[in-house]
C-alpha cells in the first residue's frame, strides 16, 4: 500500500509545478479560473483552482498529483516530480550565484 506524502515536505509553486508538468509533455490548458494540465499520451487531467505563478500549492495537493501522476504511468514513481523540481530549483540558484 502506497502512503500519500509529498516529497521532502515539498510545497512547489504554481510555476514551478507547471515548467514540472510541461517537462513531462502535458499541454497547457489553462483559462482564468482554472490551472489545467493535459497529458495526451496517458489521457491524463491535472486540474486546480488557478493561484498566482508564485502561490504555493499545499503538500496534501502535490503528493496527490504526484500519486496519480505515478498511478497513470507519467512517472515511474511518486517522488520523481518532487526531484525534477528540486533540480530545477539547484539550477536557480547555481545560476543565480
Amino acid at each position: 500500500m502506497k502512503y500519500l506524502r509529498a516529497y521532502k515536505d515539498m510545497e512547489p509553486t504554481f510555476g514551478e509545478l507547471a515548467k514540472g508538468l510541461t517537462q513531462l509533455k502535458f499541454e497547457n490548458r489553462s483559462n482564468d479560473e482554472l490551472f489545467l494540465y493535459y497529458h495526451k499520451n496517458t489521457d491524463t487531467l491535472v486540474v486546480l483552482k488557478k493561484g498566482k505563478i508564485n502561490d504555493p500549492i499545499d503538500r496534501a495537493r502535490f503528493a496527490a498529483i504526484s500519486l496519480n501522476l505515478e498511478g497513470m504511468g507519467v512517472i515511474e514513481h511518486i517522488d520523481d516530480l518532487g526531484k525534477m523540481i528540486e533540480q530545477a530549483r539547484l539550477k536557480e540558484q547555481t545560476a543565480a550565484a
